[in-house]
């Protein structure tokens, strides 16, 4: 199967996300002195930004990856709980499953980073099951959604704050087994019972170990422990990630079976077990293969605890994943995974040079331009025009190589550091969200005609132009083929 045939079967998907909705704030800088007040580092602040947590987070990790999600759960009437709903529309998230709850705080998490690592987190959340109503009316909204929409799976994303009961999970997991839905559930609390009726369960050691009522410390207590959890709830299988120790999976009635970790750097674990479930959800989804599917997670997982803070992979990533592309697979980025890479290396004061285009055909000319960008600073990133947006700039018969493909091939230039695919019909947005030191077009260019120019330069930024080699040039080519 290619990435165009994966792609069609990923995006025609529909899941249910049910679960603790929170709100990710970042706030990062760098530490020069400590404070005359106390003895507390000062943090100079670089950058702000916020990301839905919780389920939220696992709505976006699954969206990013092409199916459809509807995301239920509660938010409080604060500016936290807009924002948040905001950011779900950015991700093309329906919340229509998502109630204002005027007695509750939308659950939210500040971090505080210094030099890339954690410093304090605040939390402000409420941990408190709503009321009986509440839940018989999520429930019916769930029936509802559940009868006219043909979802294919369903995950309860339990983070302890109260919205995931027993009677949700019992009622919505028995009409689902009866209409065939997938119901996959990442557990939280000592209550194992809660959970009966799902057909996975994905825990992590220390949830694992209070689920069972006993710390699961070697392989021989973990074969054990899978197994209890499976005969205890039912399950179909189980799937527990164990850190740097990789994941560890089992169906009913078979042994115990481990992957490895793959992970090269770990810079951060936040949302890697959103990830998990994500990727293992969908692989499985579409190919009913449980060894296929952890091991597509256990590699997501490696490329998410490489960045820094909450982050998704995006359908194009989890295609290298899926075929193979190990040397490729954390240079092709989604917006928010660049925008996080991207201000990670202005830390380490590295000059960010961005060029863009269709780069359909590739040629010397190409190439040329690339080489010469990247010898402009330290780290090059190119932003690609999608399928549709090339078609809109060049006719119906373009592109002749996808994006996916485009990206691939561009991508595994030693020049080139990140690849990123925009939709719009020009790269504006990413510009602005990257904010690079040099845009760079070809000689066809005047600095007047450059996309962002006056954008760039507003903040002492510039626009290079590289003369371009005579006679070539995508559009001749294709003449010449056409010719020949």
């Amino acid at each position: 199967m290619n990435s165009a045939e994966y792609k069609k079967i990923l995006n025609r998907l529909k899941i249910i996300v049910v679960g603790d909705l929170m709100l990710d704030k970042y706030i990062c800088g760098s530490v020069h002195r400590t404070s005359p007040e106390a003895p507390v580092p000062v943090i100079n602040i670089n950058n702000e930004y916020q990301q839905p947590g919780g389920a939220a987070n696992v709505a976006v990790n699954i969206r990013s990856l092409g199916p459809k999600v509807e995301l239920f759960g509660l938010v409080g009437n604060d500016s936290e709980g807009k924002t948040l709903k905001m950011l779900l529309k950015e991700s093309r998230i329906s919340a229509s499953g998502i109630v204002v709850d005027k007695k509750r705080n939308t659950t939210t998490k500040t971090r505080i980073i210094a030099e890339n690592q954690q410093v304090v987190r605040i939390d402000k959340e409420n941990t408190n099951s709503p009321d009986l109503s509440y839940q018989n009316s999520l429930i019916s909204r769930l029936n509802k959604s559940i009868n006219k929409n043909g979802v294919n799976a369903i995950v309860f994303s339990d983070y302890g704050k109260g919205i995931i009961t027993k009677k949700i999970i019992s009622e919505i997991t028995k009409v689902a087994r009866e209409k065939n839905i997938f119901t996959i559930a990442d557990p939280k609390g000592k209550d194992l019972s809660k959970y009966k009726g799902v057909n996975v369960l994905t825990p992590n050691i220390k949830e694992a170990s209070l689920l069972c009522g006993y710390e699961i410390s070697h392989e021989n207590v973990l074969s054990k422990a899978t197994k209890h959890l499976i005969d205890k709830c039912n399950l179909d299988g189980i799937v527990l990630t164990r850190g740097k120790n990789g994941i560890s999976y089992r169906l009913k009635n078979t042994p115990l079976k481990t992957v490895s970790s793959n992970a090269k750097e770990v810079y951060d674990v936040t949302g890697a077990g959103d990830t998990v479930i994500s990727s293992f959800l969908v692989c499985y989804l579409f190919s009913q293969d449980w060894d296929f599917a952890v091991q597509a997670a256990n590699s997501a997982a490696a490329v998410i605890v490489s960045r820094i803070g909450t982050s998704s992979l995006n359908q194009n990533e989890l295609l290298q994943l899926i075929e193979g592309g190990k040397s490729k697979e954390s240079k092709i980025l989604g917006i928010d995974s660049l925008k996080k890479q991207v201000f990670e290396q202005k830390k380490k004061n590295k000059k960010i040079i961005f060029t863009n285009g269709c780069f359909d055909l590739l040629h010397p000319g190409h190439l040329m331009i690339l080489k010469k960008s990247k010898a402009l600073g330290d780290i090059l990133v190119v932003a690609l025009n999608s399928d549709s947006s090339v078609k809109k700039l060049k006719g119906s018969s373009r592109p002749l190589i996808t994006e996916n493909e485009r990206a691939n091939i561009i991508s595994s230039f030693d020049c080139v550091d990140y690849v990123t695919i925009f939709s719009e019909d020009t790269p504006i947005n990413t510009i602005k969200q990257i904010k690079p030191d040099v845009i760079v077009k070809g000689g066809d260019y005047s600095k007047n005609q450059v996309i962002g120019r006056k954008y760039i330069e507003s903040y002492g930024g510039k626009v290079v132009i590289i003369p371009v080699l005579e006679n070539f040039s995508t559009t001749s080519l294709v003449e010449k083929i056409k010719k020949s």
